[in-house]
């Protein structure tokens, strides 16, 4: 679900305060101030558009998957496999991850963010 103006603290709090170890909600994409997607377990994300009352508003979205989520992380397995597999050169240009939007060169770096990503938060605020 989109939640539009909020401020993230707001919301990472109440993502903490619903969650237990098998209903998980988590802020997936910080898209901008104020402009958060969370994710997770369907009835943990209604839940949360509940309680999230001080936002300006709350959008289900639809996808096919709890995407950039620790809810991925079992069905990422041969992802991560198989990305563990490979060998990372040093880039010819500086490399922009989602999961901290900041430049990279590093080999090992990059190699650690790609199998991040896949169930980490995009990080572009």
């Amino acid at each position: 679900a989109a939640i539009i103006v909020l401020p993230d603290e707001t919301m990472e709090q109440i993502c903490i305060e619903i969650s237990t170890v098998n209903n998980v909600v988590v802020p997936v994409n910080y898209n901008c101030l104020g402009r958060v997607v969370i994710s997770g377990n369907m009835d943990v994300i209604k839940e949360a558009c509940t309680k999230l009352k001080g936002a300006k508003g709350t959008l289900p979205l639809a996808v096919n998957g709890a995407f950039h989520s620790p809810c991925l992380e079992v069905t990422c397995q041969k992802q991560f496999e198989a990305i563990e597999k490979n060998k990372f050169k040093t880039p010819i240009c500086l490399l922009y991850q989602n999961v901290d939007a900041l430049p990279h060169t590093e080999p090992v770096e990059i190699k650690a963010n790609f199998l991040k990503q896949l169930i980490a938060s995009v990080c572009w605020t």
